[in-house]
């Protein structure tokens, strides 16, 4: 049960991170499925998902940070006459 529910939480982190959702929307869908998944659990998380679905999060995050910086620096440069 709990496995299922891990792996249907990160697929779906998955989908919107790669549907490239605004900021906003991906931290309400990840807030929503947060609570959801507490829900379906309850507070019997075991501390490897825990620990797991953190690294997923922050490995998002830094992707997604990069991405954002490098897309800005893709502006043309300017040629020098």
């Amino acid at each position: 049960m709990g496995t299922v529910s891990v792996t249907g939480f990160t697929f779906t982190i998955l989908l919107v991170w790669a549907t490239g959702a605004t900021v906003t929307t991906r931290r309400s869908v990840y807030l929503m499925l947060w609570m959801r998944m507490r829900s379906t659990i309850g507070y019997s998380i075991d501390p490897l998902s825990t620990f797991t679905m953190g690294l997923l999060l922050l490995l998002l995050l830094l992707l997604s940070s990069r991405r954002r910086t490098s897309s800005s620096n893709t502006s043309p440069s300017p040629i020098a006459p």
